[in-house]
């Protein structure tokens, strides 16, 4: 067959051609290259792509993909969708429009057919943009083109059903997406829920053995369909244990069996449909089990009593250390422990309600601490890391071991962010195997690494760099249109919303030990829908009571999908039925009044 080899940008779907590239100034971060064209990029943006491209890379190497050792991601990040348009057009020839939200450029073989092979190739330039006002939203499509460039790197072209399944599904993992890309998520479950129910053998095998596009068309007649459920069988896959194995075996027997597209595509699904347990009929039957349970929200508080404990036990012992004239080394171990203990739930915690929370303030206050913490686990490996290599080097040259010449089961040293599990390409300690009786971790518990040298920095950090600061919380933009009484009282007090709250004759009820709120209290006041929407930014509380205002159904988005809310009171307001059901679906676990 005739084969041809040129460059292509993939455009979501398209492919255009490629023109030199232009001159652009890279800055290495990590395993990111990345040119920002002279516009300072968000840390907490740049810190969080950086980590999901290192868990990017982790993944595919887990899956057996085999990526190279010095691999790298080399990114344009321009500052605006002009920005982009313009750069696309001058560097890349590409008239892209505002559906093109980014592309990656690489290398294919094609025949006359419509094949394709990929020979291995990195870095591919990487091109995307991101808005000011509203950075996170374009995360999803830059992670999409990356997990590209990680499969051009080695694999080289993906079975159809996984070309973009896989990058879709990388992409759109709950905690990476904005509320409106997950509640749209989840009413496409809900669209193509028939589909999968009624899905037969002979059609579930067509599907993953279709080597084009206008095959998928043919056979269920949207395309945009089969990528969805492509990337739904990809995160049955993944996210079920007792499928990796089987997935994993058939993506290397499809990549040694050839470096073709379309024969790759029929290797992966011969080899599913013959060595699945119990066949291909049981494999359907376990996606679409996973599919059902995909396809609504979660309850989030699976943690929360044990949050909860070791919260309060925490807060008891920094009340009693702050009480002491004197502080042992004892004292310090023991605080530094529990807070570890503590964090570590609450981070996890975090996590499991980013994924789960359809609540726009909730999304940015999770953000916000996660970021926080991360920046602190920073400052702390900045100064005992330094310090624990210079120790070691000290012993080394005035007292040198045989049992251990590098002085490491001397003087450990392990981050916080391993501790607390905050970069997971990196592995994180073991949780402590919390105690149910009284839900602290077992009295014996030591975190490997944690010496008593290593706490007594730790606990000074935490003083000094991270409890005695205030958090910082993004300032919550009120709109033009916001002219609520408590939106009111907000922009009169420069943002004080204690100073609002109590303007509008709203209450709050704090824990006394650590000062978070447990209760706020908008009953009988004259707040309006708008007046709702920064709450959970500004308060975080517990518990809402609404009753007897004013507040109407289109408030609903301002309290459905709110994970952290374990209860709301709507008595005697005028929120319909159906209102009050939507708040339910979204909200699983929150008790409604």
């Amino acid at each position: 067959m005739f084969r041809r080899y040129f460059h292509i940008i993939l455009l979501g779907l398209g492919l255009l051609w490629m023109a030199p590239e232009a001159e652009a100034q890279f800055v290495r971060y990590g395993v990111l290259s990345i040119n920002t064209h002279g516009s300072p990029v968000p840390p907490a943006l740049l810190g969080f792509i950086k980590r999901e491209g290192e868990l990017l890379v982790a993944k595919n190497r887990a899956l057996g993909i085999n990526v190279p050792a010095n691999f790298y991601f080399k990114i344009d990040f321009l500052p605006s969708f002009e920005a982009y348009r313009r750069f696309a057009k001058v560097a890349h020839q590409n008239d892209v429009g505002p559906e093109t939200l980014g592309f990656t450029v690489s290398t294919v073989a094609t025949q006359k057919n419509g094949d394709q092979r990929k020979p291995a190739q990195f870095p591919v330039d990487i091109v995307c943009y991101w808005k000011a006002d509203e950075p996170w939203e374009i995360v999803p499509t830059l992670l999409h083109e990356m997990n590209h460039a990680v499969h051009a790197a080695d694999f080289g072209m993906m079975p159809t059903w996984l070309q973009e399944g896989m990058s879709e599904w990388f992409a759109n993992r709950k905690y990476v997406l904005g509320v409106d890309k997950k509640i749209a998520r989840m009413n496409q479950y809900q669209r193509y829920m028939k589909v999968v129910e009624g899905m037969k053998v002979d059609t579930f095998i067509n599907f993953i053995t279709a080597t084009s596009y206008g095959e998928w068309e043919r056979l269920v007649g949207d395309v945009g369909m089969c990528y969805f459920l492509s990337e739904t069988l990809v995160d049955f896959f993944i996210g079920n244990p007792t499928a990796q194995p089987y997935f994993r075996a058939a993506l290397q027997k499809a990549k040694a069996g050839s470096d073709w597209q379309f024969e790759r595509t029929l290797i992966l699904a011969r080899d599913i449909e013959k060595n699945w347990p119990r066949g291909i009929s049981f494999l359907l039957t376990g996606w679409k089990n996973w599919y059902k349970k995909q396809a609504k929200p979660k309850v989030t508080n699976t943690l929360e009593p044990f949050l909860d404990a070791n919260a309060k036990r925490f807060h008891e012992m920094v009340r009693d250390v702050r009480a002491k004239s004197t502080v042992t080394d004892a004292d310090r171990y023991a605080l530094v422990s529990q807070w570890l203990a503590f964090q570590r739930l609450a981070n996890d915690d975090l996590t499991q309600k980013l994924g789960e929370s359809y609540h726009r303030s909730e999304n940015i206050l999770i953000r916000s601490r996660q970021f926080a913490l991360q920046q602190f686990a920073r400052q702390d490996h900045d100064q005992r890391n330094p310090a624990t290599l210079s120790m070691r080097k000290h012993l080394r040259e005035t007292r040198p071991s045989t049992t251990d010449p590098l002085y490491k089961r001397t003087l450990p040293y392990a981050s916080i962010s391993w501790y607390l599990n905050l970069d997971p390409a990196s592995g994180a300690h073991p949780r402590p195997a919390y105690l149910g009786s009284t839900r602290l971790p077992p009295p014996a518990f030591k975190w490997q690494g944690l010496d008593t040298w290593q706490a007594n920095m730790i606990f000074t950090n935490l003083f000094r760099l991270h409890l005695s600061q205030p958090a910082k919380l993004p300032t919550p933009k009120l709109k033009v249109a916001s002219t609520g009484p408590f939106a009111s009282a907000l922009r009169q007090s420069k943002m004080n919303a204690e100073a609002a709250l109590k303007a509008v004759g709203g209450k709050l009820t704090r824990d006394p030990l650590s000062g978070r709120v447990l209760k706020l209290d908008l009953s009988s006041t004259a707040v309006d829908n708008d007046d709702l929407r920064h709450l959970a930014l500004l308060f975080d509380p517990r518990e809402l009571n609404l009753s007897d205002t004013d507040i109407t159904d289109s408030c609903s988005n301002h309290i459905a999908g709110w994970a952290s809310l374990r209860r709301v009171n709507l008595r005697r307001t005028r929120l319909s039925t159906g209102t009050v059901d939507h708040i339910r679906y979204f909200s699983p676990g929150l008790i409604i009044e």
